[in-house]
């Protein structure tokens, strides 16, 4: 049985296991998630209290667990670099004629003339995501515009320092192309917001209502762009 409770703009997800032969509670957190393991006899309000006693502890852990993936996935190469949500290993090749970098069998690899430093591989790597968001994001918008029946005038992607995207008065939406280092659940609902804001302005509950009629999973989203989405963080490790 699989429960949701809300801390702050975070939900935390939780599985019960009843047990005849237990006779205490106890809340057990690793990578895999949060399970409360309790007494056949408990009762699901008072479970439900106990992790609403907890949450805030639950939180912290979780966050714990999440640095130690990503820490031991960064160190399995030393380069990385996130695309649509994924830790992704870059290759550094020198020597080469000209400047270049591709994307096959889930690895990136860069050709450089001599030794750069990070800030000019990095440099390279956005160069590409915005010549691959530029059509991705483009066309997706596209179809998302056709589910929602919200047409925007216009689509224009490019890199942005601190918003993932905006809507306009003449119909226009902004994406960013650094919106390709999320996954694509994540940059349909980010599409979404934009389309709904050619409607509905400000962020009021009706806003929201819409958002959800054509986004039911929303609020994760959000969630996974505040804890996750850094536009400004470093991209190589």
């Amino acid at each position: 049985m699989i429960s949701k409770l809300r801390y702050g703009n975070s939900v935390i997800k939780y599985s019960i296991v009843k047990s005849k032969r237990r006779k205490t509670s106890e809340i057990r957190i690793d990578e895999n998630g949060v399970e409360v393991r309790t007494p056949i006899t408990k009762k699901d309000s008072e479970i439900q209290e106990m992790i609403n006693e907890k949450k805030q502890w639950i939180f912290k852990k979780q966050l714990e667990f999440r640095d130690k993936k990503k820490q031991r996935n960064r160190n399995l190469y030393k380069n990385i670099v996130t695309y649509f949500g994924k830790d992704i290993p870059l290759k550094i090749e020198t020597g080469k004629k000209d400047e270049a970098i591709h994307y096959s069998k889930n690895q990136f690899t860069v050709h450089l003339k001599s030794e750069h430093s990070k800030k000019r591989i990095q440099k390279i790597y956005e160069n590409w995501l915005l010549e691959k968001a530029s059509k991705y994001l483009t066309n997706r918008t596209k179809k998302l515009a056709q589910k929602t029946g919200i047409k925007p005038s216009q689509v224009i992607v490019k890199s942005l320092r601190s918003r993932w995207g905006s809507a306009t008065d003449e119909g226009i939406i902004n994406l960013n192309s650094k919106l390709l280092k999320s996954p694509k659940a994540v940059i349909d609902y980010v599409i979404i917001h934009e389309l709904c804001h050619l409607k509905i302005w400000n962020h009021s509950q009706s806003f929201w209502n819409m958002v959800e009629r054509h986004c039911p999973d929303y609020r994760t989203h959000r969630n996974w762009l505040e804890s996750d989405g850094d536009t400004r963080s470093s991209l190589l490790n």
